[in-house]
């Protein structure tokens, strides 16, 4: 069930990433991986830091609520440290960040069709 949502400034080829991030959120013990949906935003127009120069990695985890908030830092630090090593890679100045928020049960429908 849980997104992995990586949205990007058009510069970063972020296709790379995507299965890094996909296996590091399905390793975890309390992820089916067979429920782990992964995809990337590319952004055209972007400005990090009044600067339209600077690329930019953003991860947005969403996942079922329900989970501790230690296991969501857990999340949170293990995404970013990641993108992190992703970005620097890159060569360039990169803002990197990661978001995660919960998906409410009672309004979530999915079905593979």
């Amino acid at each position: 069930m849980p997104h992995v949502i990586v949205e990007h400034s058009s510069d970063i080829d972020a296709k790379p990433l995507l299965p890094k991030l996909h296996d590091l959120v399905a390793g975890f013990e309390s992820v089916r991986p067979e429920a782990v949906k992964t995809r990337s935003q590319m952004y055209r127009f972007h400005t990090v830091s009044g600067d339209d120069q600077v690329s930019f990695i953003h991860v947005e985890f969403r996942l079922m609520q329900g989970r501790n908030a230690n296991l969501k830092n857990q999340f949170a630090d293990a995404l970013f440290a990641s993108a992190k090593t992703f970005a620097e890679a890159q060569g360039s100045k990169c803002g990197v960040s990661v978001h995660v928020s919960e998906l409410e049960k009672e309004f979530y429908r999915t079905e593979l069709v």
